[in-house]
């Protein structure tokens, strides 16, 4: 089975923050306030900027669900976030938009073939929804507007002509070398990771890339997706991808069921397609567990960078959360 097909009125893009432009255009936020979560990657901001809007934001328990929706009644639109992949109970948003008139923009990008327990396709639950592909999928780009309510339909701008570029031949080689350690197990795509954060390193102090402030105020490239990536995803088994990241899941979570972390997520639900196993917890800790699931072939990383506004110390539980990454 492949990965569901688009819609007449669903739009794709290079990137989330492209889809997320036109989602907040389509909205009508252009001078307005778009209401975001303070648990956010900071680069969600590039496309607030890019649309004329300012962000305002709403703080989540543990648990990744909204504590409260107060104080931002003009918002013209608010962002819903399926963190991890793992579908966020609507109810408190709908409210909101019902008593304010604003629209309900589904962040998606890290739950790409996933469905709630209704069977509802993840990104098409709200007014507008987002996904991504190459947060899945081993692809150069590749992100979804999803249009779901009538009225902005019309409003839509044309698809972009799909770039006609080809992968670079370093994205060619991590792709080649991440499929034959997946199928065979030698861990060629961990030493070219390796070698290359050792060169990093070397060149910028930080093995990892540095997060860059100008991420909140600029877009990456241009919006287009390429062709090649399209075509990468038409071809994706999507029962086969989402039995892959639900039996990681189960595996990941006994093998660190006796560590001190709080995971996130204990148990998936039916039709949840996750990004990966979330968990807060120490560096110490999370280095533990970076050590007993490599054989796994998975990477353990820290997630998000924060926005600059939003100001926790580093006991807070939004600067000690990570992920073991299915990708």
């Amino acid at each position: 089975m492949t990965a569901p097909l688009l819609r007449p009125s669903d739009r794709t893009f290079s990137f989330a923050r492209h889809a997320l432009v036109e989602a907040f255009r389509l909205a009508g936020c252009k001078g307005a306030e778009i209401l975001l979560p303070e648990f956010i990657c900071r680069d969600v901001l590039g496309a607030v900027n890019a649309a004329g809007a300012t962000p305002r934001y709403y703080p989540v328990n543990e648990q990744l669900q909204p504590v409260h929706l107060e104080g931002a009644k003009g918002a013209k639109a608010v962002l819903a976030v399926n963190y991890f992949g793992i579908p966020q109970d609507l109810a408190i948003f709908r409210n909101f938009c019902q008593e304010n008139g604003a629209v309900l923009i589904e962040d998606n990008a890290h739950g790409f073939l996933g469905r709630d327990l209704s069977g509802a396709l993840l990104g098409t639950r709200g007014d507008l929804g987002v996904t991504s592909y190459r947060k899945t999928l081993r692809v150069l780009d590749g992100a979804q507007l999803y249009v779901n309510n009538q009225k902005f339909v019309a409003k839509t701008d044309p698809q972009l002509e799909p770039s006609r570029q080809t992968d670079p031949m370093s994205f060619r080689i991590r792709r080649f070398t991440s499929r034959i350690e997946r199928r065979t197990g030698l861990p060629l795509f961990r030493l070219l990771q390796t070698t290359t954060r050792g060169l990093r390193q070397m060149r910028t102090g930080s093995s990892l890339p540095i997060s860059d402030p100008m991420s909140e105020k600029e877009l990456p490239g241009s919006p287009e997706p390429t062709s090649s990536s399209l075509h990468f995803i038409s071809r994706v088994n999507s029962e086969q991808e989402v039995e892959r990241r639900r039996r990681l899941f189960g595996e990941i979570a006994s093998v660190v069921s006796g560590y001190d972390i709080q995971p996130v997520i204990r148990q998936l639900d039916s039709g949840a397609s996750p990004y990966g196993f979330a968990f807060i917890g120490s560096a110490k800790e999370a280095a533990r567990v970076r050590r007993a699931v490599s054989r796994f072939h998975v990477e353990t990383m820290s997630w998000p960078d924060l926005p600059s506004a939003v100001t926790v110390d580093n006991n807070h539980f939004y600067r000690n959360i990570w992920v073991v990454n299915f990708l």
